[in-house]
Protein backbone atom coordinates (compact mmCIF):
# COMPACT_ATOMS: atom_id res chain seq x y z
CA UNK A 1 0.00 0.00 0.00
CA UNK A 2 1.63 3.30 -0.90
CA UNK A 3 0.84 6.62 0.89
CA UNK A 4 0.50 9.88 -1.24
CA UNK A 5 1.77 12.86 0.03
CA UNK A 6 -0.28 16.15 -0.92
CA UNK A 7 1.45 18.41 -3.38
CA UNK A 8 1.50 21.08 -0.97
CA UNK A 9 3.57 19.68 1.28
CA UNK A 10 6.38 18.55 -1.46
CA UNK A 11 6.32 22.19 -2.59
CA UNK A 12 6.94 23.37 0.99
CA UNK A 13 9.50 20.86 1.36
CA UNK A 14 11.63 21.93 -1.61
CA UNK A 15 11.35 26.05 -0.95
CA UNK A 16 12.40 25.13 2.54
CA UNK A 17 15.33 23.41 1.57
CA UNK A 18 16.16 26.32 -1.18
CA UNK A 19 15.89 28.97 1.56
CA UNK A 20 18.26 26.48 4.14
CA UNK A 21 20.78 26.59 1.20
CA UNK A 22 20.88 30.20 0.22
CA UNK A 23 21.22 31.13 3.95
CA UNK A 24 24.06 28.91 4.87
CA UNK A 25 25.45 30.25 1.35
CA UNK A 26 25.36 33.90 2.57
CA UNK A 27 29.05 35.29 4.13
CA UNK A 28 28.72 36.24 7.70
CA UNK A 29 29.00 39.86 7.80
CA UNK A 30 32.87 40.54 8.83
CA UNK A 31 33.84 43.78 11.48
CA UNK A 32 36.45 45.19 10.49
CA UNK A 33 38.49 47.69 12.64
CA UNK A 34 41.75 49.25 12.31
CA UNK A 35 44.23 47.49 14.37
CA UNK A 36 48.07 49.51 13.65
CA UNK A 37 51.11 47.81 13.64
CA UNK A 38 54.41 49.03 15.70
CA UNK A 39 58.10 49.09 15.19
CA UNK A 40 60.94 50.37 17.10
CA UNK A 41 64.61 51.15 16.35
CA UNK A 42 66.82 52.61 18.75
CA UNK A 43 70.64 54.16 17.36
CA UNK A 44 73.15 56.56 19.13
CA UNK A 45 74.47 59.45 18.00
CA UNK A 46 77.62 58.97 15.52
CA UNK A 47 80.53 58.00 17.41
CA UNK A 48 78.83 56.87 20.75
CA UNK A 49 79.73 54.08 22.46
CA UNK A 50 76.51 54.55 24.91
CA UNK A 51 78.62 55.58 28.01
CA UNK A 52 77.04 58.22 30.49
CA UNK A 53 75.75 61.95 29.30
CA UNK A 54 75.71 60.19 25.63
CA UNK A 55 72.57 60.59 23.20
CA UNK A 56 70.28 57.40 22.73
CA UNK A 57 67.59 58.21 19.83
CA UNK A 58 64.25 55.82 19.58
CA UNK A 59 61.92 55.97 16.50
CA UNK A 60 58.74 54.68 17.07
CA UNK A 61 56.54 54.31 14.07
CA UNK A 62 53.18 53.18 14.04
CA UNK A 63 51.14 52.49 10.54
CA UNK A 64 47.65 51.61 9.75
CA UNK A 65 47.92 48.69 7.01
CA UNK A 66 44.73 47.46 7.84
CA UNK A 67 41.57 48.68 5.14
CA UNK A 68 39.61 50.71 7.67
CA UNK A 69 40.64 53.95 9.84
CA UNK A 70 42.23 52.99 13.10
CA UNK A 71 40.31 54.82 15.96
CA UNK A 72 41.33 55.51 19.79
CA UNK A 73 45.42 55.36 19.09
CA UNK A 74 47.71 55.44 21.65
CA UNK A 75 51.61 54.51 22.35
CA UNK A 76 52.66 54.19 25.49
CA UNK A 77 56.29 53.46 25.95
CA UNK A 78 57.89 53.41 29.31
CA UNK A 79 61.64 53.92 28.94
CA UNK A 80 64.18 52.44 31.42
CA UNK A 81 65.51 54.04 34.35
CA UNK A 82 69.00 54.27 32.71
CA UNK A 83 68.24 56.67 30.21
CA UNK A 84 66.86 60.41 31.25
CA UNK A 85 63.99 61.28 28.58
CA UNK A 86 65.40 64.79 26.66
CA UNK A 87 62.50 65.21 24.09
CA UNK A 88 59.60 63.61 22.48
CA UNK A 89 58.81 64.42 18.97
CA UNK A 90 55.58 62.55 17.47
CA UNK A 91 54.45 63.81 14.08
CA UNK A 92 51.29 64.14 14.99
CA UNK A 93 48.87 63.48 18.28
CA UNK A 94 49.58 65.42 21.81
CA UNK A 95 51.87 63.34 24.49
CA UNK A 96 53.14 63.63 28.12
CA UNK A 97 55.97 62.65 29.90
CA UNK A 98 55.21 61.34 33.71
CA UNK A 99 58.36 59.95 34.95
CA UNK A 100 59.51 57.26 32.82
CA UNK A 101 56.43 56.78 31.17
CA UNK A 102 55.73 58.68 27.74
CA UNK A 103 52.28 58.32 26.06
CA UNK A 104 51.17 59.77 22.85
CA UNK A 105 47.42 59.47 21.70
CA UNK A 106 46.77 59.88 17.85
CA UNK A 107 43.17 59.83 18.07
CA UNK A 108 42.16 58.64 14.10
CA UNK A 109 44.96 56.86 11.80
CA UNK A 110 43.87 56.84 7.95
CA UNK A 111 44.05 53.77 5.94
CA UNK A 112 47.90 53.20 5.23
CA UNK A 113 48.66 55.86 7.57
CA UNK A 114 52.03 55.89 9.34
CA UNK A 115 52.94 58.48 12.02
CA UNK A 116 57.04 58.76 13.83
CA UNK A 117 58.07 59.28 17.21
CA UNK A 118 60.93 60.57 17.82
CA UNK A 119 62.41 59.63 21.53
CA UNK A 120 65.87 61.38 22.61
CA UNK A 121 67.22 60.22 25.83
CA UNK A 122 70.95 60.14 27.47
CA UNK A 123 72.53 57.47 28.91
CA UNK A 124 72.48 58.09 32.79
CA UNK A 125 74.61 54.80 33.59
CA UNK A 126 74.79 51.29 31.67
CA UNK A 127 72.67 48.70 32.63
CA UNK A 128 74.09 45.39 34.06
CA UNK A 129 73.45 43.74 30.87
CA UNK A 130 74.87 46.27 28.16
CA UNK A 131 71.66 46.20 26.47
CA UNK A 132 69.27 49.23 26.68
CA UNK A 133 66.12 47.76 25.99
CA UNK A 134 62.86 49.95 25.44
CA UNK A 135 59.28 48.78 24.59
CA UNK A 136 56.38 50.43 23.34
CA UNK A 137 53.15 49.82 22.90
CA UNK A 138 50.62 50.42 20.62
CA UNK A 139 46.83 50.26 21.47
CA UNK A 140 43.67 51.46 19.73
CA UNK A 141 40.33 49.36 18.85
CA UNK A 142 42.37 46.61 18.18
CA UNK A 143 44.82 44.16 19.68
CA UNK A 144 47.35 45.67 22.05
CA UNK A 145 51.00 45.17 19.98
CA UNK A 146 54.37 45.76 21.09
CA UNK A 147 57.80 46.71 19.96
CA UNK A 148 61.40 46.31 21.14
CA UNK A 149 64.27 48.35 19.96
CA UNK A 150 68.11 47.32 22.19
CA UNK A 151 70.93 48.74 21.80
CA UNK A 152 74.25 47.73 23.42
CA UNK A 153 76.05 49.89 25.42
CA UNK A 154 79.56 50.18 26.68
CA UNK A 155 80.12 49.58 30.28
CA UNK A 156 83.20 50.87 30.45
CA UNK A 157 86.58 51.39 28.60
CA UNK A 158 89.19 48.56 28.83
CA UNK A 159 92.48 49.25 30.52
CA UNK A 160 95.17 49.95 27.63
CA UNK A 161 98.30 48.96 30.21
CA UNK A 162 99.38 52.73 29.98
CA UNK A 163 100.82 54.09 32.70
CA UNK A 164 102.44 57.87 33.00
Amino acid sequence: MSRKTPLGFSAFCLIFAALLVTTLAQPSPVLTIGDPGISQVGALRPGGLGLPGERLDWTITVTNVTDVAASAVTVTDTVPSELRIDSVSPAKGIYTVSGQTVTVAFGDMALGEAITIRLVTTVLRSPVSGLATNTATVTGLGHPRSATGTVSLVSGLPATGYHK
